[in-house]
């Protein structure tokens, strides 16, 4: 105790001479030299409780307002306010807290906060003390945790216009918020799908390839013009038209009963070529990357491009323009088959083929490494890979409208076999009109609260994104500069 009496007289002292510069003066502090040193206990109490306070709130409000920064809850030019409101419901209470400023920073994937004003002193006036000045600083990263994100999108003739952009401008927000370009802590894959998925051309001679030689045919293309319709009595009229359980509007060629549309006939010659587009494998190997030398996958010949997605698989990358270029240049075409597209997002996440490049899932884990996909889709199943009373084997193409009940079990088994790989597996329901689709997707998620989106529209789309991947961004604290000193500090009484 006499040691501690004795700081505390020397620590008074050394406040004295530097608020008054005169060491004469001592003689008249050695007649309250209690009271003083009183004073100065309480307060020093009184600050180191405000010195943890000051610092925790703000350490608490910066983690907030980085997290809201990374997540785009919050625009960087609302931080300050966002900033100034966390600190408001924690600084409040502290009663002599008079007066105090905030203010924020982001410099690329750094916030900043600063905090700084006065605070009074409880017995401070018994030397004049009556304020300390505090400056604290405190510091948050956002960085993305290390992840393997596959996107498998719709771009089926259904995700038309509006519905297109919305996903354009989505998936791209989430690749900016996850991926830093050339950083390969976190990497994405994209992999369109309609009712096929296309995984490119330049695989045409892969190992796990089978793609037959090209070939020619020779028929009779028929067709009426508008003019024999209309020579027929037909009139073009408004209707509506489905596509993958999405109803649109369209027009339809109306004849009278009994009409006869005369048709044109010419040669032609089709050239049947490999445009990327391959057909699922044989049901025993559909949801798994096993045994390709037994098993190709089976590339489609067709004149044009055929009916499947109309950009390539993009595998594993953290090149930013590679992703959002691929995102941009998606366009609509053909059905919805979603079984195609979730097993080759399983496909780009596995190690070995077809791709190679993902890590190994253990070893991934055990680094706290996170594989997941990101399923979208605006509409039901209305393809398969053959009815199901059909040897699966032979008939391995999606051309059959009539089995969505064979189409949805296969997307379930496929959600399965993602699931069951220890793969995070979210799913957006985006503005699907109908209720068994809607099940579907929750039930192939990992879980319907975390997992699983029901957006209506393209605002709830960009959210949906914007939440997903937000859980893939880390926000953290760094050792933060504080600055309340006590006896250091001099004030000048007020």
């Amino acid at each position: 105790m006499p040691h501690l009496m004795t700081s505390i007289y020397r620590h008074f002292a050394a406040l004295y001479r530097n608020s008054t510069g005169n060491i004469a003066l001592m003689s008249g502090l050695v007649a309250v030299p209690f009271m003083a040193m009183f004073a100065l206990a309480v307060d020093a109490n009184a600050i180191n409780t405000a010195n943890a306070k000051l610092q925790g709130s703000c350490d608490a409000a910066i983690i907030a307002v980085a997290s809201d920064v990374s997540n785009d809850r919050i625009l960087e030019s609302e931080a300050d306010q966002a900033f100034q409101d966390v600190l408001n419901a924690n600084l409040l209470p502290l009663r002599r807290m008079i007066v105090w400023n905030s203010d924020t920073q982001t410099v690329g994937s750094t916030v900043t906060g600063s905090i700084s004003g006065r605070y009074e002193t409880l017995l401070g006036a018994f030397v004049a003390r009556r304020h300390v000045e505090f400056n604290f600083e405190c510091l948050a990263t956002m960085s993305s945790s290390a992840s393997e994100l596959v996107l498998v999108l719709d771009t089926s003739r259904s995700m038309t216009g509006s519905r297109m952009d919305a996903l354009r401008q989505s998936a791209n927000s989430m690749i900016a918020n996850v991926i830093t370009d050339g950083n390969n802590t976190s990497r994405m894959g994209i992999v369109p799908f309609t009712h096929h998925v296309n995984v490119g051309e330049s695989n045409r001679n892969a190992s796990w390839m089978s793609v037959a030689d090209n070939y020619t045919i020779d028929d009779i293309r028929c067709s009426s013009s508008r003019s024999q319709y209309e020579a027929a009595g037909c009139t073009r009229e408004s209707s509506t038209c489905t596509r993958d359980g999405q109803t649109t509007s369209c027009s339809k060629w109306v004849c009278p009963t009994g009409a006869t549309v005369e048709q044109t006939c010419e040669d032609r010659s089709r050239y049947y070529d490999f445009h990327g587009c391959v057909n699922s494998r044989p049901q025993a190997y559909r949801f798994n990357h096993e045994d390709y030398v037994n098993h190709p996958v089976q590339g489609q010949l067709a004149t044009g491009g055929g009916n499947c997605a109309n950009r390539e698989i993009v595998d594993l990358t953290s090149d930013v323009t590679t992703l959002t270029t691929t995102i941009s240049q998606l366009n609509n075409s053909g059905d919805t088959y979603m079984a195609p597209g979730l097993v080759w997002g399983l496909r780009v996440l596995s190690p070995g083929e077809p791709f190679n490049s993902a890590a190994d899932f253990a070893t991934f884990s055990a680094n706290n490494g996170r594989k997941a996909i990101v399923l979208m889709s605006d509409g039901e199943n209305t393809r398969s890979p053959g009815r199901s009373n059909q040897n699966q084997d032979i008939d391995r193409g999606h051309w059959q409208r009539n089995d969505p009940d064979f189409a949805d079990a296969n997307t379930m088994t496929a959600c399965d076999a993602i699931k069951a790989a220890g793969i995070e597996l979210f799913t957006i329901a985006f503005d699907v009109q109908d209720a068994d689709t809607e099940q579907l997707l929750e039930d192939c998620a990992t879980s319907a609260d975390e997992h699983y989106y029901l957006a209506a529209n393209s605002v709830q789309l960009a959210q949906a994104f914007d939440d997903i991947g937000g859980a893939f961004r880390e926000v953290r604290l760094v050792q933060p500069g504080q600055n309340l000193d006590y006896s250091t500090q001099v004030n000048t009484a007020q």
